[in-house]
């Protein structure tokens, strides 16, 4: 790809940037403020406009539910295993909450949990 260029995490067309990094940046904290910049998907305009905040309110509402829960759970998790003592695999099938559902952590994350056993 080109430096101009990105891809879209959600349909994998890759597309002419039209905007500073700035200014994706600013709308993207308008709408998930606090969230990291590599947390957020980069999307096209056509696929923006189908997951877009303003238009999809239910949804909306429920991806920041979804991450304030995950955020919480995973703070209550940290304070178990420091406080107690106990491997974070004691606590039982860890999960995050996506669309209204249980899924399991990325690997990743269950590796750096480990770390702290």
């Amino acid at each position: 790809m080109k430096a101009d260029e990105y891809q879209c995490d959600m349909c994998g067309g890759v597309y002419t940037k039209r905007w500073s990094e700035q200014e994706a940046r600013a709308e993207t904290q308008s709408y998930w403020p606090g969230t990291p910049q590599e947390e957020l998907a980069v999307v096209c305009d056509d696929c923006w406009q189908k997951i877009h905040p303003e238009t999809h309110p239910v949804e909306y509402t429920e991806a920041l539910y979804d991450q304030a829960w995950n955020k919480y759970m995973a703070h209550v998790q940290q304070t178990i295993t420091k406080m107690f003592n106990i491997p974070p695999s004691l606590l039982g099938n860890s999960g995050a909450i996506v669309d209204g559902t249980v899924q399991p952590l990325p690997l990743q994350i269950e590796q750096e949990a480990g770390k702290h056993e």
